[in-house]
């Protein structure tokens, strides 16, 4: 939900009437994000960043911005890491309002704002659009039973960096909103108060959930009282529903427009209904139409607060529109005191990136300073994925990859044995020292190790050299011993390419018996009669590639050594299934865990060798 700049510059003026009026809710959680100290407006101590994130850094709000909210007057730009997440520590199980605010105002001197995601959880919650000059603010309405609620912004247009000037949580009743959802979030979109000239804002415009109410009019409508209630539903409070509005006659509709709302997805309407006493004989009743179906016939009750709740959707493109209508029997206008209209998110996940992967990372973000600012879940949602970090796209994922090359980690290397489903690590270009743990070989899935320019010393463990699933770089290591101590020939840095390298020789030399073959029978004297008749016409000059005509450094390619070669290698490889004991089967995104070695079809080779072995038999005076 978007406000303007004149709804918080008239809302600071009611803050700093009833500073000393309000007492701190309970369990409320502000943040003053971007102030190095704790502040105090809208009746409210607010908390510095630094107890909820440890990334990002703190921005001073230039002093021409024409706002005098101090909460406003700083703010917490992220320009790092890919994804920054706040933790909220959570005291109730009935639900949370969370909104988030933000105001650019041009901090960076680029003049230009950005476009980024806000999460929850790993749940796209909303796409933040910020203008150069107005405030906006997001809100929604869910539920969790983590010890943690983790609200994240996520980098998504290349140079727009997100940052954040307020976040808020506050626990709602037990007995509010039980008809929603809770496998969803529930997005503010609109929150009304109708006929009113004044914002009832938050805790100290007497809402004891800080809901904000946007005092609004209705075009050819009438501003009238909706009467005092002691009660209404969802704890609604008095300031809300007093005033309300009414269509010209009890002849007439009243129309209530909306914007644009997300299409094929439900739509939470709750509108309340307050009257003063009308005369003995007259009546008040009117139908309730949503997006142009019936949802209700609506008689309020005198003093007393009505309330209409309905789920609707409406179609792409269309903006939602609701028609209060006055029944024939009704005496009295249509009326309505106030209203709030709620947008669900696509259903919440509801299991995050595996725990034994989870805890593998906590090794890492609390032995590395580089990565303690690394917090929420890093696999999901599956577009920002944390950047050094390779996911599948099970349920739940698994962390497959690990690209913390030139992060500058220092120290020995932390025990993520657990992280079972890993398939490449990439730690090279660091300060990483002590000898190399044996558990790194013995990951199940683990195809491609890259140790490169560290500081590694002692003896490369024999779990990796002897793991001929492994390709392996240790070079640039230079206290590292990578002699094999059971007196194997292993000496290269990089042996596990190997079985990478054979199958690239198998290859050219395939191809250089194929070429000196087409090369000899192109020498050979065609016979007048039979054979492959000349060509019509000679090729064109763009055509005509040249042929070096010193054949003598291309080997003399015998076919049977080359067919024990093949048979050696394709002996040699490791048969990889789910049937294999020491191999736990994990889908791998195919651009995180690209092969290092060409594919080939063993069949089709020994197929073309064969059909060469023919031609040989049958050909006069054939020599290898």
């Amino acid at each position: 939900m978007h406000k303007s700049v004149i709804l918080f510059v008239v809302a600071t003026l009611l803050f700093n009437l009833t500073l000393s009026a309000q007492g701190q809710p309970d369990s409320w959680i502000g943040i003053d994000c971007g102030s190095n100290k704790s502040t105090a407006t809208f009746g409210l101590i607010w908390d510095t960043d630094e107890a909820f994130i440890k990334s990002g850094t703190n921005h001073l709000v230039p002093d021409n911005t024409l706002i005098d909210l101090v909460t406003f007057q700083t703010l917490r730009a992220f320009t790092d890491q890919n994804k920054n997440c706040y933790t909220l520590p959570r005291s109730s199980d009935n639900g949370y309002f969370i909104r988030a605010a933000f105001l650019y105002a041009n901090y960076d001197g680029q003049s230009r704002p950005p476009t980024f995601d806000l999460e929850i959880d790993g749940n796209k919650w909303t796409t933040v659009v910020t203008t150069p000059t107005d405030y906006a603010f997001y809100e929604i309405l869910y539920w969790t039973h983590k010890p943690n609620i983790s609200v994240c912004l996520a980098t998504t247009h290349k140079d727009e960096f997100p940052f954040i000037s307020t976040l808020e949580a506050w626990p709602i009743s037990y007995d509010m909103y039980t008809g929603l959802s809770r496998d969803l979030g529930w997005l503010t979109t609109y929150r009304y108060a109708y006929g009113s000239n004044t914002e009832v804002f938050g805790y100290i415009g007497g809402d004891d959930y800080n809901r904000i109410w946007e005092a609004t009019s209705v075009a050819n409508a009438v501003n009238t009282s909706g009467g005092s209630v002691s009660y209404c539903d969802e704890n609604v409070p008095s300031s809300a529903i007093e005033d309300a509005v009414e269509s010209p006659d009890n002849a007439t509709s009243l129309w209530l427009n909306f914007g644009a709302v997300k299409s094929a997805t439900p739509i939470f309407i709750e509108a309340y209904f307050t009257v003063t006493a009308a005369g003995y004989s007259d009546i008040r009743s009117f139908e309730m139409y949503e997006a142009g179906s019936y949802a209700a016939t609506i008689t309020p009750s005198d003093y007393s607060c009505t309330t209409q709740s309905n789920f609707v959707q409406i179609s792409s493109g269309t903006n939602l529109s609701i028609e209060l209508r006055p029944t024939a029997q009704s005496t009295l206008p249509p009326i309505i005191s106030a209203i709030e209209i709620y947008t669900a998110t696509d259903p919440l996940i509801k299991t995050g990136t595996n725990q034994t992967d989870l805890n593998g990372l906590m090794s890492f973000t609390n032995t590395y300073d580089p990565l303690k600012g690394w917090s929420g879940e890093p696999c999901l949602p599956a577009d920002t994925v944390w950047q050094w970090l390779g996911c599948s796209a099970t349920t739940p994922p698994r962390v497959t990859s690990l690209y913390l090359s030139g992060y500058q980690l220092n120290g020995s290397l932390t025990n993520f044995s657990q992280m079972q489903a890993l398939v490449n690590i990439d730690l090279s270009n660091n300060d990483l020292s002590g000898e190399i743990p044996d558990f790194l070989g013995q990951l199940p899935n683990l195809r491609t190790l890259n140790l490169a320019y560290n500081d590694f010393s002692g003896d490369v463990p024999t779990t990796i050299l002897n793991n001929r699933k492994l390709a392996y770089n240790v070079t640039g290591n230079p206290k590292l011993n990578v002699e094999r101590k059971d007196g194997g020939s292993s000496k290269g840095l990089i042996i596990g390419l190997a079985v990478g390298i054979t199958l690239l020789l198998i290859a050219v030399l395939l191809a250089v018996f194929l070429w000196k073959r087409a090369k000899k029978a192109e020498a050979e004297p065609q016979p007048e009669n039979g054979g492959v008749p000349p060509p019509t016409a000679p090729p064109a000059e763009e055509d005509i590639h040249e042929i070096p005509k010193d054949e003598s450094m291309a080997p003399d390619i015998d076919l049977d050594q080359l067919e024990v070669l093949i048979h050696k290698y394709e002996n040699a490889q490791p048969h990889l299934s789910s049937d294999d004991d020491d191999c736990v089967p994990v889908p791998v995104d195919a651009s995180n865990d690209e092969s290092m070695v060409p594919d080939l079809d063993f069949e089709e080779l020994h197929q073309i060798i064969h059909q060469e072995k023919e031609k040989e038999k049958t050909a006069p005076n054939s020599d290898s």
